[in-house]
């Protein structure tokens, strides 16, 4: 098989990938424009399969993992930004372990040839679907973390986005010197792969610790304000209290002037009782000034 069919065959091998990595970015952020992001997905897995040059699946992951969550996703462009780095890594890290498991499974064949993919196509296609499989496991991990760490990473998305723009930056490298260098040297490419996989554990580790970190937080903030509550109820409470001593001492002075004057009455000293209503009346009219009087 030759030609067209042939590079078809061999990168529609990584469907799956594409797939999944369009999986992630539907699910970590809101299309800015549904009809236009299918159109270009529909392209970019097209130019995939074909031979439109050596370097098609660079540009593809290019489009896929920086163009796309830029450009065709709405929202906060730090976590866009944040939500491309890590698809960027994880495809780098998985693409490691898929080459390091083509070259044991090929005895060294060179993984960047459509001859040799055809050669051993079997192979091929399970180291496809292994890097398939890795991608969908991290993302899935990271997507989780994603959703409990979405408002906690305000000002610290400018190192995340660093941290792991290094790490595939320098797998990138890391494995670019290893294909042309070393391309039938299986084991350095497992050393690259288990180096892709600590970053990988580091970053998912990383994102749970903020995320541990916002919960907590948030925990801290509803304790906070429910003990605000429970002061203000406490001190709402205490009020009341106090309103109805009070009340309850207004009750019995009134009540106690009340029986001074109907003793007055029933001593027929009219003169003092109109004498003491008076005093109580200017009493009472005095701003600020309470029921109580001595009797």
């Amino acid at each position: 098989m030759s030609g067209l069919a042939g590079y078809v065959q061999v990168y529609a091998a990584f469907l799956p990938q594409l797939l999944i990595a369009y999986a992630f970015l539907d699910r970590a952020l809101t299309p800015r424009l549904p009809v236009v992001l299918r159109v270009v997905q529909a392209v970019a897995a097209v130019l995939m399969v074909l031979p439109v040059g050596d370097n098609t699946t660079v540009g593809t992951a290019l489009l896929v993992g920086v163009a796309m969550p830029l450009l065709l996703y709405g929202g906060d462009v730090r976590l866009r930004l944040l939500v491309a780095s890590l698809l960027v890594t994880v495809t780098q890290a998985s693409s490691l372990a898929g080459i390091a498991f083509w070259m044991i499974a090929t005895g060294g064949a060179e993984s960047s040839s459509v001859a040799a993919s055809l050669a051993h196509y079997p192979s091929h296609v399970v180291s496809s679907l292994l890097s398939a499989a890795i991608s969908a496991l991290v993302l899935w991990a990271f997507q989780r973390q994603l959703s409990s760490v979405r408002a906690g990473v305000r000002g610290h998305e400018a190192r995340l986005v660093a941290f792991l723009l290094v790490q595939a930056l320098s797998l990138g490298l890391l494995g670019r010197g290893i294909a042309f260098r070393a391309p039938s040297d299986a084991p350095l490419f497992w050393g690259a792969a288990a180096l892709g996989a600590a970053f990988l554990a580091a970053d998912v580790e990383v994102l749970r610790a903020m995320g541990r970190l916002r919960v907590r937080e948030a925990e801290e903030r509803r304790v906070e304000r429910m003990s605000r509550a429970v002061e203000e109820l406490s001190v709402s409470a205490q009020n009341e209290v106090d309103a109805l001593a009070e009340v309850s001492m207004l009750r019995h002075d009134v009540r106690n002037h009340l029986q001074v004057l109907n003793a007055l009455v029933d001593q027929r000293e009219a003169s003092e009782a109109a004498s003491y209503a008076r005093t109580l009346a200017e009493e009472w009219s005095k701003p600020g000034h309470g029921v109580r009087h001595e009797s």
